[in-house]
């Protein structure tokens, strides 16, 4: 080992020791926060719909509460969220700002929170590191910390898990890369497999989605390709606005999509040159592809290796009354704990679906 990395190893550990009184710090902070969730202490601005804030409790707001039943009444009753924001500006229902604006992921936010029925979610977010303090959301409903509410609920108990028992029918839990680290993460049910829906983008930048259209005489379904934004925000003439990132893109015939396609297949399967120069490009991604693989993979295996040269560093500087015992044990678990995980994200990595 040369005596710039020994140094830069020597710096590293020294800073390691300055996270720990960090995380002594960090804890007693964390036990604070315990004892206020024991207590039902609430956290937030108090902007929620159906609620007003009084003191630190919640007093129910009965025009709210009667928008938030219906967000409830009409997703048990086997409306989708688009035809729930839908109705609500039809209806000219306010939101918990005292405006006519709805989209996909304030309902959804809505039919997600416990408080509803009458419960408190804690942990919903989280600090990344001591040092960094960057606030990450938890999306991971499991791992939320529920108390029961000193405040009357709008819904029952069993209709806001009903509707969850909906959500959750319509995700799955899957494996993704997300820059270059192997995650889980929570997605829709895709049923179709459609191409399409992979490939096409709207002139606003959002991505398409399939809708089958009324039969024809035959009973043939033909199906069309509609903006993701529109689905979600509205169109001009629900929202009644002309700016703020609508889309009034019209809906895609599939016909068309088929018809362009063919064309160009054709195209290239009669021009030997351009036939070659498709399938280069092909190979070309592909050996891309592979090359990326393979330089992640490389990035967890020095990972790996980095945190095994700094637990042997910890047993040189023990060995040498550097650090004492305890600093030494704290420390060599802390390695160990990212070493450990490491190697799990290399094996997650390594189990990846990945296209033949």
């Amino acid at each position: 080992m040369d005596n710039g990395k020994r140094k830069r190893d020597e710096f590293e550990i020294r800073a390691m020791v300055a996270q720990e009184e960090s995380r002594k710090m960090s804890e007693r902070i964390k036990a604070g926060q315990a004892i206020s969730r024991k207590n039902g202490v609430i956290y937030g601005n108090g902007n929620l719909l159906g609620y007003d804030r009084v003191g630190d409790t919640y007093v129910i707001n009965e025009e709210q509460a009667e928008t938030v039943r219906m967000i409830f009444n009409m997703y048990e009753s086997g409306f989708g969220i688009q035809s729930i924001r839908d109705e609500l500006i039809k209806r000219e229902r306010k939101n918990s700002s005292g405006l006519v604006k709805w989209d996909n992921t304030r309902i959804m936010r809505c039919l997600h929170n416990s408080a509803y029925k009458g419960v408190v979610a804690y942990n919903k977010s989280y600090r990344n590191s001591y040092l960094e303090q960057k606030v990450i959301a938890n999306h991971n409903e499991d791992t939320f910390e529920y108390v029961t509410a000193n405040f009357e609920p709008i819904i029952s108990e069993e209709q806001w898990e009903h509707c969850k028992l909906i959500r959750e029918s319509k995700r799955n839990l899957r494996l993704v890369n997300i820059n270059g680290k192997a995650k889980m993460q929570y997605s829709g049910i895709n049923k179709g497999g459609n191409v399409w829906t992979k490939k096409l983008r709207c002139r606003c930048g959002s991505s398409m989605r399939m809708d089958k259209w009324r039969p024809k005489l035959n009973g043939e379904r033909p199906v069309g390709y509609k903006c993701y934004n529109q689905l979600n925000k509205g169109a001009n003439k629900i929202t009644n606005r002309e700016s703020e990132g609508f889309c009034d893109m019209r809906a895609i015939c599939g016909w068309k999509l088929e018809m362009m396609a063919k064309a160009v297949f054709k195209k290239v399967w009669e021009d030997s040159d351009l036939l070659e120069k498709s399938i280069k490009i092909f190979m070309n991604e592909t050996v891309m592809e592979q090359q990326d693989i393979e330089r992640i993979r490389n990035s967890y295996m020095l990972e790996i290796k980095k945190f095994a040269e700094k637990a042997e560093r910890l047993i040189e500087m023990r060995i040498n009354g550097e650090i004492d015992r305890n600093t030494y044990l704290r420390l060599k678990a802390s390695v160990d704990a990212d070493k450990k995980q490491a190697e799990q994200q290399l094996l997650d990595y390594e189990n990846l679906p990945r296209v033949a």
